[in-house]
């Protein structure tokens, strides 16, 4: 910035004798107007006192007077100036004038003005700030000032804090790492954004924060000035965030049925491991690929519904001969994407349950029409058959005792057919004894060999070591003897029944097994029905009987076929944890 100057002489009256045309430039005066013009004309009125004492003081002593002051132009604009006056002396040191110089710096002091405006607008706005911003030297890394955010959040006094050095304040957690990084990130940039650092309050609790640096100059020497915006509460609710992000990770990942993610072009974005284990990974794939292997969309999937409608839907289909139940929710992803929540259930054994169900339901019924029906019509049969006995035996009748003998022989059989449908009474009392089911099967084995034998067929026992049950031996001999006929009626001659016992877990398990040909998919849905059977002269109650044995004994049975025979699975209950019993 050029300086203007100018020149003028002054009379020892103190009137301008010359002046230069600087000199006129600067009072906006003529060099005319200014002959015989008192110097001290010009000065502001404000600053005319204070510069006209200092001259008279510097007079006195025959001293040369410099300061700056304002000048007030003939056009009335003011300017700055730096004046000097000095004593111009004769040999006997009297003053025979004087040697004015004006120097025009009004430019920096605008530019002076305008530096402590901003430097006041920085110092407002450094301690109004809500983030924490503090400044030190480069030189001895000593803070040099830190506003009240940081002061307030740090717990420390102006005192406690500016002068101290980063090294001997206790601040940063890694004070050398972050202080580094710092510097490092500094070489060959300007400044440095969002860098987090943890550092320490007066309390000693660590706190969190972006930290943004950046080199300035302050009184000509290099500081750095640091802003941190405190993220600790950001961090926390994050990390509790992605805690309970991954609780629910996990519990849907965990959860026990078949649940995946599917977008609108039937692709699978999410599976979780119950899909996984049921399906198999289905990265990349369809979801009709993945669960049904097919090339196009299945004729009973609802997906293009919900997604359409946006509505929830619910249907039924079959995975390699299981039946699942599906829903499908419409939802959005956290960036707004459609989605269609799909969940699977296998309800193959809900199905079998429901059938089990009203078998035990038909079951219950029957029983409840034996107990009420069956004595009634077993009293007046007995009658019958005690006057057919009793005519059978009068010498008149002797002729028809052929016939008599034939009634009372289906007398026989309807009666043997109603203790059956006794047995299915629902409320039939039963006597239950710590047992070993071992040994009812070896007691029975005598009966059933006779049965095999005579059929020219074979049985084999083979008997694990067991706990006792409780059991009514009457109804598990029954059950038994049942069982195993019936295998025998299935399998032709030479085949072998095979009786078997073992422990399974908190189960005591009984199996009979056959070598006939299986039983039609038709007939095992309605085995267990009362008065169906697939025999010429069965009744129709036998496995009915069985089913209903099983059920006072919280027993269970399961049909395990196929062409080359069945085996008939009887679990019992443990009633507790016992040692096994020997055979």
């Amino acid at each position: 910035m050029s300086i203007m100057s100018g020149f003028c002489q002054i009379s020892p009256a103190g009137l301008c004798v010359y002046s230069n045309e600087q000199t006129s430039s600067i009072t906006g005066y003529s060099s005319e107007e200014m002959l015989g013009m008192g110097w001290v004309k010009a000065i502001h009125p404000e600053d005319r006192h204070r510069v006209v004492a200092k001259w008279k003081k510097c007079n006195a002593n025959r001293d040369t007077l410099g300061t700056s002051f304002r000048l007030l132009r003939k056009d009335g604009e003011v300017v700055w100036v730096i004046g000097q006056i000095a004593p111009f002396l004769a040999e006997d040191h009297r003053v025979l004038g004087y040697i004015a110089t004006l120097s025009d710096v009004t430019g920096r002091k605008k530019a002076e003005k305008a530096l402590q405006l901003s430097a006041e607008r920085f110092s407002k706005a450094f301690n109004a700030s809500p983030s924490m911003m503090a400044i030190y030297r480069l030189a001895d890394d000593r803070f040099v000032d830190a506003n009240n955010s940081l002061l307030e959040a740090a717990g420390y006094s102006r005192a406690e804090f500016v002068g101290r050095t980063v090294t001997d304040l206790p601040f940063w957690v890694e004070e050398k790492n972050t202080r580094n990084s710092i510097t490092g990130l500094l070489q060959g940039k300007e400044t440095v954004h969002n860098l987090e650092g943890r550092f320490l309050t007066k309390t000693g609790e660590v706190r969190i924060g972006l930290v943004s640096a950046e080199v300035i100059e302050l009184n000509s020497e290099p500081c750095m000035f640091v802003a941190i915006n405190d993220i600790t509460e950001q961090k926390r609710a994050e990390a509790a965030i992605e805690v309970e992000r991954r609780r629910l990770f996990t519990v849907l990942h965990n959860l026990p049925a078949n649940i995946a993610l599917v977008e609108q072009d039937y692709s699978v974005r999410f599976a979780n491991n119950c899909f996984c284990e049921s399906f198999g990974d289905s990265s990349g794939k369809y979801c009709y690929e993945a669960l049904y292997g097919r090339e196009t969309p299945c004729e009973a999937c609802r997906i293009d519904k919900i997604f359409q409608e946006r509505v929830s839907c619910k249907w039924e289909q079959v995975h390699n001969g299981r039946p699942y139940q599906l829903y499908g929710y419409p939802i959005h992803d956290i960036d707004g994407t459609p989605l269609a929540l799909t969940m699977s259930i296998d309800i193959s054994e809900l199905k079998q349950l429901k059938e089990e169900m009203l078998r035990l339901d038909r079951l219950n019924l029957i029983g409840e029409m034996a107990a009420g029906i069956g004595h009634e019509i077993r009293n007046p049969m007995t009658t019958v058959r005690g006057f057919l006995q009793f005519l059978g035996a009068k010498k008149a009748c002797a002729g028809y005792k052929d016939f008599f003998d034939l009634m009372i022989e289906e007398l026989d059989r309807a009666n043997a057919i109603i203790t059956e449908y006794l047995s299915l009474a629902k409320n039939k009392n039963i006597e239950l004894k710590e047992q070993n089911l071992n040994f009812i099967v070896k007691s029975l084995f005598p009966i059933i060999q006779a049965d095999a034998m005579l059929a020219d067929k074979y049985v084999a026992l083979v008997l694990g070591d067991i706990p006792a049950l409780p059991l009514d031996e009457k109804e598990i001999r029954q059950l038994i003897l049942n069982l195993a006929r019936n295998g025998l009626e299935a399998m032709a001659s030479g085949g072998t029944l095979t009786i078997r016992t073992y422990s399974d877990a908190d189960k005591v398990v009984l199996e009979v097994q056959d070598k006939g040909q299986g039983i039609a998919p038709d007939a095992l849905k309605k085995l267990g029905t009362p008065f169906f059977t697939t025999k010429d002269k069965g009744t129709g109650l036998g496995l009915a009987v069985c089913y209903s044995i099983a059920t006072r004994h919280k027993a269970k049975i399961e049909v395990k076929t196929d062409s080359g025979g069945s085996i008939f699975v009887v679990r019992f209950q443990r009633k507790s944890p016992v040692a096994p019993q020997m055979n």
